[in-house]
C-alpha cells in the first residue's frame, strides 16, 4: 500500500511539473506576441501621425506646453498692457480717437512688443530688458513703467528658454502676406473678421520641426483690415 502511495504521488509531481512546462511556454509565447502588437501598434501610430500638423507625439507634448504658456502671456499680459498704454494715448489726445482707430492703434503696440519679446529671442541674453528693447518701444511712443515691462519680459524669458531646451528646431515666426485672406496657420484677433484680408501680425505662429515633420504649435494672431479689400478706412 504504501509503495502505491508513492508511486500515485510520484505520478502527480510529474504531472505538476509537465503541467508547469506547459504553462511557462505559454506564457513565452503570449509574450513573444505581445511584443509583436506592441511593434505593429507604435508603426500604425507612427505612419498615423507623420506629417500631421493635429497630432502631436509625445516628444512633442513639451510644446503644447510652451504654446500654451505663450497664448496666456499674450492675452493675460501683452495685451492689458497695450490697453494700458492705449489709455494713456487716449487721455494724453486732444482729439478722441475713433474706436476702429483705437483697436488698430491697440493692436500695433501688441505687435511691437511681442517683438521685441521674440522676434531676435532677446530675453533668453538677459535678466531685464535690453535698451535695445526699451529704444524701440520708445520710438514708437510705447512707455512702459519697469514694473510694467519687467514682468513681459520674465515670463518671455521663460518661455525662450524652455524652446532652446527642447531638442526640435523651433521658430517664431511673423511673417505675413499683407492683403492676403488668413490661412490654416493663422487666426484673427477677437475684434477683427476672419474673412478680411490679413494687415499685420500682432503675434508669431509657434513653429516646431523635427527633420521633415513640422508642426504649428501656435498660429499667428493677426489683425485683419477690410479696406485692404475696398473697404472702409480706419479712421
Amino acid at each position: 500500500m504504501i509503495t502505491d502511495l508513492f508511486g500515485r504521488k510520484a505520478d502527480t509531481d510529474r504531472a505538476h511539473e509537465e503541467l508547469l512546462r506547459c504553462l511557462a511556454d505559454d506564457v513565452e509565447g503570449l509574450s513573444a506576441r505581445v511584443g509583436k502588437l506592441e511593434a505593429s501598434m507604435n508603426a500604425l501610430r507612427e505612419l498615423a501621425t507623420h506629417d500631421r500638423t493635429d497630432m502631436p507625439d509625445e516628444t512633442f507634448l513639451v510644446h503644447t506646453d510652451i504654446a500654451d504658456s505663450f497664448r496666456k502671456l499674450v492675452q493675460q499680459m501683452i495685451e492689458p498692457a497695450a490697453g494700458a498704454v492705449m489709455g494713456r494715448w487716449r487721455a494724453a489726445s486732444d482729439e478722441p480717437l475713433s474706436e476702429k482707430a483705437a483697436t488698430r492703434a491697440e493692436a500695433h503696440i501688441v505687435s511691437h512688443l511681442t517683438r521685441v519679446l521674440f522676434e531676435d529671442q532677446a530675453p533668453a541674453l538677459s535678466d531685464t530688458p535690453s535698451a535695445e528693447a526699451v529704444h524701440h518701444l520708445r520710438q514708437h511712443d510705447i512707455f512702459l513703467d519697469p514694473d510694467e515691462l519687467e514682468p513681459l519680459w520674465a515670463e518671455a524669458r521663460r518661455i525662450i528658454q524652455k524652446t532652446n531646451a527642447a531638442r526640435h528646431a523651433c521658430e517664431w515666426n511673423f511673417a505675413c502676406v499683407r492683403g492676403a485672406s488668413l490661412n490654416s496657420r493663422q487666426k484673427a484677433w477677437g475684434p477683427c473678421r476672419a474673412e478680411d484680408p490679413v494687415d499685420f501680425v500682432m503675434a508669431p505662429a509657434y513653429v516646431v520641426t523635427e527633420g521633415d515633420t513640422m508642426r504649428v504649435c501656435e498660429e499667428q494672431l493677426v489683425f485683419t483690415s477690410p479696406w485692404l479689400s475696398g473697404g472702409e478706412r480706419p479712421g
